[in-house]
């Protein structure tokens, strides 16, 4: 009797695909971030997450047959890099030079709107700016 042939893609969307949910996502973007509070699923990709707050708009997903997550910017849409499924490190061999200054431009933009949001606490509501101060401190930029 014949074996019905398989492909690698099917084979990684079994493995990696169907089990990139809400939860995976959130642990993604918990290790990458430091935070989890802002993921959203989009609206009608079930393979696509978004990582939305006041000042940054990232969107994560496994694309079909793929062992890994793609993380880019929503607008423009440039990708930061390719991460690894299981661990979530950056995998140096899907991620160019182009995406690595991108993500390190990224993280800055980052830090400063996260400064610019302190300032206006700082001015306008102090205890909010020491819940925010510890905040940022527990996210690893």
């Amino acid at each position: 009797m014949r074996r019905k042939w398989v492909s690698q893609a099917d084979l990684n969307h079994k493995k990696y695909g169907s089990k990139w949910n809400l939860t995976k996502a959130k642990k993604f973007f918990k290790a990458i971030f430091g935070t989890d509070k802002f993921v959203e699923p989009h609206p009608f990709n079930d393979h696509c997450f978004f990582f939305k707050n006041d000042f940054v708009c990232f969107e994560a997903f496994v694309l079909y047959g793929s062992s890994r997550i793609q993380l880019q910017t929503i607008n423009p849409h440039n990708t930061i890099g390719y991460f690894d499924f299981v661990t979530y490190q950056l995998d140096r061999n899907y991620t160019s030079e182009e995406s690595d200054r991108r993500w390190q431009e990224v993280k800055k933009e980052i830090t400063y709107d996260y400064k610019d949001h302190l300032h206006s606490l700082s001015i306008h509501n102090t205890k909010q700016f020491e819940k925010e101060i510890q905040k940022i401190k527990d996210l690893d930029f």
